[in-house]
């Protein structure tokens, strides 16, 4: 009936969205608004005065209008908040993780430094002795920047001396140490071995730097990889509203949005209307951002996977 197409089409003029939910709800109120006219009729009212009837019953249609614009306004503001939520929280991780590597390359460079150091203090005091090492600390204390080291302290053991059954694993009168008052605290890092020279047993204790052998990198990778999935369930949420608006939500199209999220999101636009992809800036912003962070975790994966990867790419920057 022309009245109430005209009636229906008055409500929605003003409506704030054209999605599918909203031409349903548009054939619901004009079924409903054509039963009330076919009991009246069957009443005895005529079709005109049936018609004004039903629509004073189903109210003003200012009223009408802005409930109307109002559930749809704060679904498609809620469905918004999610969204920049989700890119918020996609940089966040994507910044977790850039900082996981730099810690990870210094923890690298720092492991890289400290090794060699102390190799070299056992080769000098198995080739050269006691002097020739106290040389070589004192040379590299002096760089505070590049030195791991707190302490060096050469102790000797008993001759019959068995570190496997010793529970003592820092046993030994000090020979030598460097510098010769070890600060207290420097105790709290340290390790040890055992070195035989000119046979004599000796233990070869070296105190480092709580950041030499300190990986951060773990830390900050977990915390990307936590917001990166609530992310991800945030991406799920928003592809379920926005199905849900174009009323093609369902069981099957539920299970692969769980499953894929934003890709599945993807898959449905291609499916039932492959020119919204080409058309919505928006959702291009969202699916290149989605492209370039799995390209970036792909390529964190390939090298943390093989930390010497890491190293030769390093070695080949710097």
């Amino acid at each position: 009936m022309d009245r109430i197409d005209k009636y229906l089409n008055s409500i929605y003029r003003g409506a704030s969205d054209s999605s599918k939910e909203t031409e349903d709800l548009k054939q619901e109120m004009r079924n409903h608004l054509m039963q009330t006219v076919k009991e009246l009729q069957e009443n005895g009212v005529t079709e005109e005065e049936s018609v004004k009837i039903a629509i004073e019953r189903f109210g003003e249609v200012f009223q009408i209008r802005n409930e109307l614009n109002h559930v749809l306004s704060f679904q498609k503001l809620f469905a918004s908040k999610i969204r920049v939520s989700s890119l918020i929280l996609l940089a966040l991780s994507v910044l977790l993780l850039v900082t996981a590597f730099i810690l990870n390359q210094g923890y690298i460079k720092r492991i890289s430094t400290m090794n060699p150091q102390i190799e070299l203090i056992e080769t000098k005091l198995i080739n050269e002795g006691i002097a020739s090492v106290d040389i070589y600390l004192k040379e590299i204390f002096k760089d505070d920047k590049n030195n791991q080291l707190t302490y060096v302290a050469l102790k000797e053991l008993p001759p019959n001396f068995d570190s496997s059954k010793n529970n003592e694993p820092f046993s030994g009168e000090i020979k030598y140490s460097y510098p010769k008052k070890i600060e207290s605290e420097s105790y709290n890092n340290r390790s040890g071995h055992e070195v035989t020279v000119n046979n004599t047993k000796y233990l070869l204790e070296t105190g480092v730097k709580t950041s030499a052998n300190t990986d951060y990198s773990g830390f900050y990778l977990g915390l990307a990889i936590l917001i990166f999935m609530i992310c991800w369930v945030l991406w799920i949420i928003w592809s379920i509203i926005n199905v849900y608006r174009y009323g093609r939500l369902n069981t099957k199209w539920c299970i692969l949005l769980i499953l894929t999220g934003i890709i599945g999101y993807f898959i449905f636009s291609i499916v039932v209307n492959p020119n919204n992809v080409k058309n919505n800036r928006k959702i291009k912003i969202i699916y290149i951002a989605l492209f370039f962070l799995i390209v970036v975790l792909s390529v964190v994966f390939y090298f943390l996977h093989e930390p010497y990867r890491l190293k030769r790419l390093y070695q080949l920057i710097f």
